[in-house]
């Protein structure tokens, strides 16, 4: 917990994987007490959400949900986002965003869910078991 209170300080200095990063490890480690720096790492993204890549709006998205932390904001730019480059997500990162977005109710994740549902029907040739 300190550390995540460390974290806060610099966060407008991370890019950003590092902030997606940092997301995904205290979201991973399920590390109590994370809101302020899930705080944070939203306010931090928000004006560099089209710089993020599939797989940090992914983890961004998975952090979210894990922690139960429904940001509005965050969850609607990362939506849109996604749903602008869809076609550069790997597999991998269409069933993790998916995952994350299906429980969360604080914004509509129709056209979110049907755009990876598109997306995911005209690959399906590439997902496996663990997909």
């Amino acid at each position: 917990q300190s550390i995540a209170a460390a974290s806060i300080a610099p966060i407008s200095t991370f890019g950003v994987q590092n902030l997606s990063n940092t997301a995904w490890a205290y979201a991973r480690l399920r590390v109590a007490n994370s809101e302020p720096l899930m705080a944070a790492i939203s306010s931090s993204s928000l004006s560099r959400i089209s710089a993020f890549d599939p797989q940090s709006l992914a983890n961004t998205s998975w952090s979210c949900a894990r922690f139960c932390f429904g940001d509005q904001t965050l969850l609607n730019a990362i939506a849109a986002e996604s749903i602008r480059t869809l076609r550069q997500f790997a597999v991998q990162n269409l069933t993790n965003t998916s995952w994350a977005f299906a429980p969360l109710s604080v914004c509509n994740v129709t056209p979110l869910m049907d755009s990876i549902s598109a997306e995911s029907l005209s690959r399906v040739c590439e997902f496996d078991s663990q997909h």
